[in-house]
């Protein structure tokens, strides 16, 4: 009865939304960037193709789109620079993991403010 008891409840935590939110969370995120980036780039590419000039793609981050999308970057940083934070405090070793996701997300997203603003 203990080990049923105990995979029930293992099974439980596989299931709860909890465990999961984070996974989903960077995937959603990860998604909608690629999908800004996505159509960014078609907007660069339709308005290449209307104004009969060429214009180099660096051009496609002074859009809008680059602000949301150095936006998406900064917000997940501070998510994963949150469960960084949590980590640390509980004592677990994963930490550094979080923390790299963390930085690898708002360095990005700082180069996309700054390009697109100035």
């Amino acid at each position: 009865q203990s080990r049923l008891a105990e995979s029930v409840v293992k099974q439980a935590e596989k299931l709860s939304l909890k465990t999961h939110i984070v996974s989903w969370l960077a995937w959603g995120g990860l998604a909608l960037f690629l999908l800004l980036l996505y159509g960014a780039l078609l907007l660069w590419a339709g308005y290449c193709i209307g104004s009969g000039q060429t214009q180099p793609p660096p051009l496609l981050l002074r859009m809008p789109v680059g602000v949301v999308m150095g936006g998406l970057c900064v917000a997940g940083g501070l998510f994963w620079g949150a469960m960084a934070a949590k980590e640390f405090a509980n004592g677990q070793a994963e930490w550094k993991k979080w923390g790299l996701y963390a930085m690898g997300l708002l360095l990005p997203g700082g180069i996309l403010f700054g390009l697109t603003m100035f």
